[in-house]
This record gives C-alpha cells, sequence and structure tokens, in this order.
C-alpha cells in the first residue's frame, strides 16, 4: 500500500536536503507560503493534526532556516 508523504527541501549553506513533514507541519507551511498569517498556519496545522506541536515545529523551522522573514 503506497503512503503519501510530504517533504520540504531545505538549503543549509551550500547543502540542500530534503526534511520529511508531517501532515500538520505541511499544512501550517503552505498556509503560510500562501501569504497567511501565524494564527491562520496553527489553524491549517491543528485541523489536520489536533497534537500539532508548535514549539518543535517552529525550533525546526528555523533550524532548517524555512523562516526568512517576519512580517508585522
Amino acid at each position: 500500500m503506497a503512503v503519501a508523504e510530504v517533504g520540504v527541501v531545505a538549503r543549509l549553506g551550500w547543502y540542500a536536503m530534503v526534511a520529511p513533514l508531517g501532515r500538520g507541519s505541511h499544512a501550517a507551511l503552505a498556509a503560510l507560503h500562501a501569504g497567511g498569517t501565524f494564527g491562520a498556519a496553527l489553524d491549517a496545522a491543528f485541523a489536520v493534526d489536533e497534537q500539532f506541536d508548535v514549539a518543535g515545529q517552529l525550533q525546526r523551522w528555523l533550524e532548517l532556516q524555512l523562516i526568512v522573514e517576519i512580517r508585522t
């Protein structure tokens, strides 16, 4: 049985890597990519994963350098 998997390509310095994403993380990043607010991203994440780990995923996104700009 095939299992759908989602990942993101991160570039740390000169090295590219593919990091796997859970459903909640994918939903949140997709919402942010579409121009949504952080609140909308969290809503999207919790809609597909009630156990979404906000602190853990935020730390991971920062480590992977996925967040490059914060707009206020």
